[in-house]
């Protein structure tokens, strides 16, 4: 027997079906379930990594208020940010390069870029 192919993002997951919660607008385990059905005779883990983004009704800034300075242009990383209703700021971060050891500043606080593609910091 042959071993199944798959596609490749889920080689990136390393065997886990990655279902991030705090990037759908709506929660709605069909669709969870359908996504999972799909690939369960590949991975039988599903991990539901969700921070309830969404709910806070975040409000895009832009690069407003950040010091991306230190961020070489050939880094291809890009910081973005939002403010919630409370008042708090988000930063979604791409990394596609996965470069180590960069950050950047806001209100006078260091920020490390985290060595993923795709983040949200708080």
């Amino acid at each position: 027997m042959t071993a199944p192919t798959c596609p490749d993002w889920m080689w990136e997951g390393q065997g886990f079906l990655d279902v991030q919660l705090e990037l759908r607008s709506l929660y709605d385990i069909r669709s969870i379930r359908k996504l999972y059905h799909n690939y369960k005779h590949l991975y039988p883990w599903v991990l539901f990594w969700g921070q309830n983004w969404w709910a806070r009704r975040p409000v895009y800034l832009d690069t407003k208020g950040l010091d991306l300075t230190s961020i070489p242009s050939q880094s291809k990383v890009e910081v973005t940010r939002f403010q919630d209703r409370d008042g708090l700021s988000l930063f979604a971060i791409s990394n596609p390069n996965l470069v180590a050891g960069l950050a950047f500043r806001f209100n006078g606080i260091s920020i490390g870029i985290p060595v993923q593609k795709i983040a949200v910091v708080e």
